[in-house]
């Protein structure tokens, strides 16, 4: 389950960047939930010659990552610039002004599994000393977590009645941006039909609904962005790893509460 940005506070004051000189700029985050799946970075920086600087980012923990180093040619500042590990376009194929959206030099992917609570730091460093100043500007983290809420093993009778698994409070955690279910259902597939429930507004996602026919479901993984529909698993396979599910899960309505409804009349 994939929960809301977090950590998007601007700091208003103005940092300078002295001629030859670094800084850094430290930000609190706390209360957020679960680990990193995504972290991005937007910045403003007013500098005339960008190709004196070069930016980290460092975590709660000490991990480093390289935001860009040398970039821009002789040109100048970076506006409303998003560093973004899927953006198409690296920074070192860009040119200064930088405006829009760029893949850093090093890996934002590096922070994902960490804690996001904790003091975050921006580095940035003016590595020639050729009488240019800078000003960092506003800066900002766009941080999803991921969080997992593991249920309970449950033991489903092959009678043709719906039976219902309530999931864990999810409305305990934050706004829900992705949500992804992960079962493991051992019998034969071919009379199961499997559904996600939104107790407060009624609405039914189906995950499965008997094809393909075969044993078991073994940590599959209905997820709306998998490369495969679950119709397409191949029968004589236990559909392991990341499915679509046969409706879309993003359907669903944020923030539960949730079940999961599971049907089996294989023997009917």
């Amino acid at each position: 389950m994939l929960l809301d940005g977090l950590g998007s506070d601007v700091f208003a004051e103005p940092a300078p960047i002295p001629d030859g000189g670094m800084i850094e700029v430290g930000k609190i985050i706390h209360g957020a939930p679960g680990v990193i799946n995504d972290l991005n970075i937007k910045l403003s920086i007013d500098h005339p010659n960008v190709s004196d600087l070069d930016v980290f980012l460092r975590s709660p923990d000490g991990t480093r990552v390289e935001l860009f180093t040398d970039v821009g040619g002789s040109g100048d500042n970076l506006e409303f610039t998003f560093l973004d590990h899927d953006a198409i376009v690296p920074i070192t194929g860009g040119s200064a002004p930088f405006t829009g959206f760029f893949r850093p030099e090093g890996s934002l992917t590096d922070f994902n599994g960490l804690d996001a609570n904790g003091k975050w730091v921006l580095e940035v460093t003016d590595d020639n000393a050729n009488a240019m100043e800078g000003t960092l500007g506003q800066w900002e983290l766009d941080i999803q977590t991921r969080v997992d809420l593991p249920g309970t093993p449950t033991t489903v009778p092959d009678d043709g009645l719906p039976h219902l698994i309530p999931f864990p409070n999810t409305r305990e955690v934050a706004p829900i941006v992705d949500l992804d279910v992960v079962t493991t259902i051992r019998g034969q597939r071919g009379g199961l039909r499997v559904t996600i429930v939104d107790t407060r507004t009624d609405t039914v996602i189906t995950l499965f609904d008997g094809q393909p026919a075969g044993d078991d479901l073994l940590d599959t993984v209905f997820d709306d962005e998998a490369p495969m529909s679950i119709v397409d698993c191949p029968p004589g396979l236990d559909c392991p790893g990341p499915h679509q599910p046969v409706a879309p899960l993003s359907d669903l309505p944020s923030g539960g509460p949730y079940e999961l409804e599971v049907t089996s009349e294989v023997g009917k």
